[in-house]
């Protein structure tokens, strides 16, 4: 996980984390708001998930494990211009039916906050994003404040929901190797 964490900091400007001015929009020769959220909220979610770590394969929508538990990690961003409303886009998400969770994580100037949300209920939904409104949350989304729920936060995550189901046309056939088809997490 600290080599992942490294290579975001680092991509695609080489700047040490120490010359990165996370409060101070476009002070980072382009480097995206959204870039520095998601390095912020990986930091975070390091520090509350001792021995999370990088999958052995990555860029296949399982994007870190915590013990047995694969994790889909996002960035959100506001939704229509309220703090409150949050989403993320759901672009190609590769193997899908590796991940259990999907963690969202944004930043205010108090709260790391992270949306934790079973990936089943993400991938499998047909739409291009994923939202939520934190004044009217749906059962499928649950919040934590990482400064004052890291406990809660890891128990929640301990009850580890199945994957999606994998679909029809990503079944693999006999033919194929044992290792092509391993679990995320071994």
């Amino acid at each position: 996980m600290t080599k992942l964490l490294t290579d975001l900091e680092t991509w695609p400007h080489r700047f040490p984390v120490d010359e990165i001015q996370y409060g101070v929009a476009g002070v980072n020769a382009g480097i995206q708001p959204n870039k520095i959220t998601e390095i912020l909220g990986l930091k975070a979610l390091s520090e509350v998930l001792p021995g999370l770590r990088a999958p052995w394969r990555q860029n296949e929508t399982t994007d870190s494990v915590w013990g047995n538990i694969n994790i889909s990690n996002k960035t959100a961003s506001i939704n229509h211009g309220d703090p409150k409303q949050r989403k993320f886009d759901l672009r190609a998400h590769k193997f899908d039916y590796f991940s259990n969770w999907v963690v969202a994580s944004y930043a205010d100037k108090e709260h790391m906050k992270v949306a934790v949300i079973k990936a089943s209920v993400v991938y499998r939904n047909g739409l291009d994003s994923y939202s939520w409104n934190e004044a009217n949350l749906s059962k499928d989304v649950k919040l934590f404040d990482l400064r004052t729920q890291a406990e809660e936060f890891r128990a929640y995550l301990l009850t580890k929901p199945a994957p999606p189901e994998m679909p029809a046309a990503a079944v693999p056939d006999e033919s194929e190797s044992e290792s092509e088809s391993e679990s995320w997490d071994e």
